[in-house]
């Protein structure tokens, strides 16, 4: 299945410090704002805190990019970030994507995308694809990572059964998705989106979807307070 790290919603910066204390150094602290959906790119993410010094300094660039709440969540093991989403192309219908996830997500050559719903053996198709092209060589936690193809396969092919099976889903898309050293997928970042005249998207119980849904961490990896609702013309 997929995993996510460690983590404590802040109301305030003596949240924040209470959090730094319990989840250990090094963390990382993000805005907590439901419109913002690409937090790093406006600044909302400070990684490596290790110290109430570093926290308030985070803190400081948190409120000059906007930020009302936060995050703070352990750090995640190293390893190879991905994207793995699902959505409904207004061409296509209903579609999922594989890709390599950070600054290579809008590159359309590391993405492989295939209808839903799909089986398995289309899914693992998805990563032979994207994976029999040379991996970046940029540092990235690239060496030593074990690939956990099972739990990859299933997070895909859950995931294009939940967009099925739920009408008022627009997109699911977590990026990224980091497979790490040690054979684990942690995701880090999760976008929850309704369809437009959706208020509430309801997810259903099914065993189908027991790799995105149902997990002890909520859909696919998705935060509890994120996984039951999408709001309205937007994620979460």
């Amino acid at each position: 299945g997929i995993d996510t790290p460690a983590r404590q919603a802040c109301d305030d910066r003596a949240d924040a410090h209470s959090a730094l204390a319990r989840l250990g150094a090094p963390v990382v602290v993000k805005m907590l704002e439901p419109v913002v959906l690409h937090k790093a790119a406006v600044g909302g993410v400070r990684l490596g805190v290790r110290t109430g010094a570093d926290l308030d300094a985070a803190l400081d660039a948190l409120d000059t990019a906007g930020a009302r709440r936060y995050l703070v969540e352990e750090t995640a093991a190293a390893g190879i970030d991905l994207i793995v989403g699902a959505r409904r192309d207004p061409v296509f219908g209903p579609v999922v994507l594989v890709g390599l996830g950070g600054d290579l997500a809008e590159d359309l050559e590391t993405v492989a995308v295939r209808p839903a719903p799909l089986s398995e053996t289309t899914a693992a198709g998805m990563f032979d694809e994207l994976f029999g092209r040379s991996l970046p060589a940029d540092g990235n936690g690239s060496d030593g990572v074990r690939f956990n193809q099972r739990a990859l396969t299933a997070a895909v092919t859950g995931l294009g059964a939940l967009l099925v099976a739920v009408p008022e889903l627009a997109e699911i898309e977590i990026n990224p998705l980091r497979a790490t050293v040690d054979g684990r997928l942690v995701a880090l970042d999760v976008v929850v989106g309704g369809l437009s005249d959706a208020s509430t998207v309801d997810v259903p119980h099914s065993p189908a979807l027991a790799a995105v849904v149902d997990g002890p961490r909520g859909v696919g990896g998705v935060p509890p307070t994120m996984a039951a609702r999408a709001a309205r013309n937007g994620g979460l």
